[in-house]
């Protein structure tokens, strides 16, 4: 019959035993505290932060980001009452400081992947997000909206996309070039990475910017429809693509 060694824990033993999980578990608190990454820009000033009034959270808009804070609010909501992002991947358009993304976080996205153009708006993004604990499901990258070739060939259940007029011009007018690039990006997009059974939401600064994309849709015979909550105070529309069966008929 085999005999079985028991050992008994001497004082000696119990200290080691003490010290070494102290150690352990300073050194997972110690991380998880940890907030410095090497991919967060902590250099930039931050202008002023912004409280959202469903979530009462708070984002920091960083000096030199164009954002109004007209398009987030009650967006949270309409995306809520949509159900449309719990359980489903999201590409993110000019997504601005990531409030949107992060937003779609909260709301139960398995992913969300957030393009803009200007570095400093892509570094407030990614600040906002990791400071909101969502950088596991949510990336954001800087593209160009002049390039040829969208930077994901990946194919999405949802694609959000926020338009506002053109800042650069003189005129702020919202039929300038820079807009009608942006609109070219979400109907590419929509064309190109969007799943079979997907949806397309796109949030404009103002009735004026709303018009300018329906004209364009229209042009291309597509359809947009108003989903717009009371809440919220920059119009929605979701686009309806024409499919190729409709356009042969």
């Amino acid at each position: 019959m085999m005999a079985v060694m028991q050992t008994t824990l001497t004082p000696a033993h119990l200290r080691r035993r003490s010290i070494f999980i102290s150690v352990v578990v300073v050194a997972i608190l110690s991380f998880g505290c940890n907030r410095y990454r090497s991919d967060i820009a902590y250099d930039y000033p931050v202008q002023y932060t912004w409280r959202d009034a469903v979530s009462a959270q708070e984002f920091s808009i960083f000096q030199g980001v164009s954002w109004d804070p007209m398009i987030a609010d009650g967006f949270g909501e309409t995306l809520s009452d949509q159900s449309i992002i719990e359980g489903h991947s999201v590409l993110d358009l000019f997504s601005g400081p990531g409030i949107i993304a992060v937003t779609c976080a909260r709301e139960g996205a398995t992913k969300v992947l957030s393009f803009d153009e200007q570095k400093v708006t892509v570094a407030c993004a990614i600040y906002n997000v990791a400071d909101h604990d969502q950088d596991f499901v949510v990336t954001v990258k800087q593209f160009d909206a002049k390039a040829a070739a969208f930077p994901t060939a990946d194919h999405f259940d949802v694609i959000l996309a926020t338009l506002i007029h053109d800042l650069d011009s003189p005129d702020s007018s919202p039929t300038a070039s820079l807009l009608g690039e942006r609109i070219a990006v979400v109907l590419k997009c929509a064309n190109e990475n969007l799943e079979i059974s997907g949806r397309v939401f796109v949030v404009c600064e103002n009735e004026t910017v709303a018009a300018t994309f329906n004209e364009t849709c229209r042009s291309q015979g597509h359809t947009t429809t108003p989903v717009t909550k009371e809440s919220q105070r920059a119009p929605v529309l979701e686009l309806k693509l024409q499919t190729a069966s409709a356009s042969s008929s």
